[in-house]
């Protein structure tokens, strides 16, 4: 059924905006009567937008926790959300704003309007406020939930900021050989005058990596077109993407900082769903999914069915080899006296402060790898490009 985006006018005079869904104008003007409202204005649009009209990780955040403090003043939620569309910048997440706004007025609870839109949201996001929702204490998980969600997107970006260098040095120093292969070699070794058969084996060997780049990149594209659809299918099979997570976690450096950030992640959204009044499966659930590793996922999975016949949350995670002891120990303790979330929230803390320094030490080696190998790589064609015409001035004094 067509949805419409409509401005109009209550008895007061004041204008109100929504969206709704209904078959024409004039059911819509119908609906809105019933209402109490007088339609002015109308237009058909999609009120859950296209693919990424969600709030982003930011949006998201800031939105979760003014709608808490919204609650918390006893502002009606279906209000509060028409108030904090009219914020958003981008005209999509105003339009996704709008639409949860107008599910609540249809009847649906805040839980089961995120339900509907699971597949666009962090997977703590729908378990939290169902959780809150079943506790009456929404507002605070809000709040909580809001604090969660800002400390994952300060960590996915520092992150990412700290990958900005390596990764613009990689593709300059790939670029860079290219460049030396494909266009400068073969127009230096040209001018040799007897032919490339009298040519240093460096220059030779050199040339023929040239002529593959330059005839057979064809086959080239075909191939990594292959193999990033065998990439892409393979994504999609649970099995595939655990097994790569497994190979990627036993990498040196690497494979610690993988585990450090799922740990981070789990431990993040295990202490809110934990203050939400989750259960002990819930946690490991949702948490094993919001780790977005597929390896670290499987063994929470593995945890979380021991824990359904009866073993504690501990217990089941010291089985797993992948799971960090330290946060292994923290949910020990945590368990002992009581106080869980807590615990669980000063490892996500522990972990968030370790990532950059885990960082910092992997690119500390990485960097100057890098540096030193593109380096010689190039230095190595230049010298092989010019190693001819040394021999010429070497035979033509």
């Amino acid at each position: 059924m067509p949805r419409f985006e409509y401005r109009a006018a209550d008895a007061a005079g004041e204008e109100q905006r929504g969206r709704c869904e209904c078959a024409d104008e004039r059911e819509l003007e119908r609906e809105l009567e019933r209402r109490g409202l007088l339609l002015l204005e109308a237009q058909p649009g999609d009120a859950r937008g296209g693919p990424g009209s969600a709030p982003d990780a930011h949006e998201l955040a800031g939105l979760v926790a003014q709608l808490a403090t919204l609650l918390a003043a006893r502002v009606p939620i279906v209000e509060g959300l028409e108030g904090l569309a009219e914020r958003q910048e981008r005209a999509a997440a105003r339009a996704w704003v709008l639409a949860l706004a107008d599910d609540l007025r249809q009847g649906a609870s805040l839980s089961a309007a995120l339900d509907a839109r699971a597949a666009e949201l962090p997977t703590a996001v729908c378990a939290a406020v169902r959780a809150g929702e079943q506790s009456g204490a929404l507002p605070q998980v809000l709040e909580e939930l809001a604090r969660h969600l800002d400390a994952q997107a300060a960590l996915r970006a520092r992150a990412l900021q700290a990958l900005v260098y390596p990764l613009v040095l990689g593709t300059a120093l790939g670029v860079l050989v290219l460049i030396l292969l494909g266009f400068l070699l073969p127009r230096i070794t040209a001018l040799y005058p007897r032919g490339a058969a009298a040519l240093p084996g460096e220059t030779r060997f050199l040339l023929a990596l040239s002529d593959g780049l330059r005839t057979g990149w064809p086959l080239g594209a075909v191939a990594l077109a292959v193999g990033v659809a065998l990439w892409v299918h393979g994504r999609r099979r649970a099995a595939w993407r655990a097994a790569a997570a497994r190979a990627l976690c036993r990498v040196p450096r690497l494979g610690r900082l993988l585990r450090s950030v799922a740990a981070a992640r789990f431990a993040s959204t295990a202490a809110v769903l934990q203050r939400a009044g989750c259960d002990a499966l819930t946690l490991l659930r949702v948490g094993g999914e919001a780790s977005g590793n597929a390896a670290f996922r499987a063994a929470v999975e593995r945890a979380g069915a021991r824990v359904e016949r009866g073993a504690l949350f501990s217990e089941a995670l010291a089985l797993e080899p992948l799971v960090d002891r330290t946060l292994v120990q923290v949910v020990a303790v945590g368990e002992r006296s009581g106080s869980l979330a807590p615990a669980l929230a000063r490892a996500a803390q522990r972990y968030e402060a370790e990532i950059p320094r885990e960082i910092a030490r992997a690119l500390a080696l990485f960097e100057p790898v890098l540096l030193a190998a593109g380096g010689v790589l190039v230095a190595w064609i230049l010298l092989a490009a010019l190693l001819p015409i040394f021999e010429l001035y070497e035979q033509f004094p």
